[in-house]
């Protein structure tokens, strides 16, 4: 269990602070001195999102990055939300979370991948009550992930209180319905 910070930038770019497990010393609480993860969707096929996991940066190659990458819309909105903020606090969401993960291997349900990596996320919060549970699955194409989460959750599709979105727009979301 680790509690990670969150920052929304838009639904398509997110920065998060990762939190220490429980044998790592805490990061830095200021922003200026932490180690930044920043995560770009770069495509979305039949309704399946593809990201990029960019480890290890700081607050100024964060904004030098997503400068340089001015043809991706994502990261050219998420560089000028950073702009106009006075103060990362205002977009940031610190979660709570106990992970579990394995793989699927390959069986009679698909062809032509190896295995499915699958991993589900218990979330909670300080000072909140509400609980959210995640769930990733990576590592095939769009048809048989979906095939894939209609077996572990056949509700999936129909569901209200089930929302399908990438993490920069879930935390948003979170954060936005706690005001």
């Amino acid at each position: 269990m680790r509690t990670d910070s969150y920052f929304d930038l838009n639904h398509g770019a997110g920065l998060k602070i990762r939190g220490p497990s429980r044998l790592e010393p805490p990061p830095p609480l200021c922003i200026e001195e932490a180690v930044l993860e920043l995560k770009l969707r770069t495509t979305v096929e039949d309704g399946v999102e593809v990201w990029e996991k960019i480890k290890g940066l700081t607050s100024v190659s964060v904004k030098e990055l997503l400068q340089s990458l001015e043809g991706n819309t994502n990261a050219r909105d998420a560089f000028q939300r950073l702009e106009k903020l006075k103060d990362l606090s205002e977009i940031k969401l610190s979660l709570v979370k106990a992970r579990q993960s394995g793989v699927i291997k390959q069986n009679s349900l698909w062809t032509g991948q190896e295995e499915i990596h699958w991993e589900q996320t218990d979330l909670s919060f300080e000072n909140d009550a509400r609980k959210y549970c995640t769930i990733a699955l990576e590592g095939a194409n769009s048809t048989t992930l979906k095939r894939t989460m209609f077996i572990l959750i056949p509700e999936w599709e129909t569901k209200t209180s089930i929302r399908k979105m990438g993490y920069p727009e879930f935390i948003a979301h979170i954060r936005t319905s706690s005001n």
